[in-house]
């Protein structure tokens, strides 16, 4: 799915697209409101698999699935909404805010996968609920960001510019998933040296 996203994309850019106005680009924002609704329903769909006790192996499915889905969008969440970002998928470690004496508990994908590998912890039950819940919070966020918000073609190159650093970086060395390992990132590699090509 990613690399369709980055070859629609691609076609995009590669047409020579001649248009100096730097308004929105509404097809663009659409594509990512619709991975946010697939992503949101997976949520639920695992949220109901902890629930009802399925497989560890399905579990371990959905959840792959569940970042995948993210990955599809994370150009955009990424540039656009970085603080979000930063707790769907940044690292399993507590923040401490000195200023304000305070712990900000890790939360996202990344805290999510040590529950599913390399085991599934089913005595962590109610947790897993409430870090899937949490995801929804910020897909629900994601969601009312593209819905008012603009995208311009300078911003849509700088942003997947940006992806493609994120890719080279975290994701082919499988930094982001530490429990899994390398799951998604070599079937981006096409579309990143197409991407490369046209920026």
């Amino acid at each position: 799915m990613s690399g369709l996203i980055a070859i629609v994309l691609l076609a995009i850019m590669c047409k020579g697209n001649q248009e100096t106005d730097p308004q929105d680009l509404p097809a663009i924002r659409q594509q990512v409101l619709k991975i946010n609704t697939a992503f949101d329903k997976q949520i639920d769909q695992q949220i109901a698999n902890v629930e009802n006790n399925s497989s560890d192996q399905q579990l371990q499915q959905g959840f792959d699935q569940l970042r995948l889905t993210y990955k599809t969008m994370e150009w955009a969440v990424g540039y656009f909404m970085p603080e979000t970002a930063r707790f769907l998928n940044g690292p399993n470690l507590d923040e401490i805010e000195l200023e304000e004496n305070a712990v900000i508990e890790a939360e996202g994908l990344q805290t999510l996968e040590e529950y599913f590998y390399p085991s599934y912890q089913k005595e962590e039950k109610q947790q897993i609920i409430r870090f899937l819940k949490k995801l929804k919070n910020k897909s629900l966020a994601i969601n009312t960001y593209f819905e008012v918000n603009t995208l311009s073609l300078p911003q849509l190159m700088e942003s997947l510019r940006n992806e493609v650093f994120r890719i080279t970086t975290l994701g082919v060395t499988g930094f982001d998933t530490p429990s899994r390992g390398k799951v998604s990132s070599n079937r981006l590699m096409p579309s990143m040296v197409s991407l490369m090509y046209c920026v």
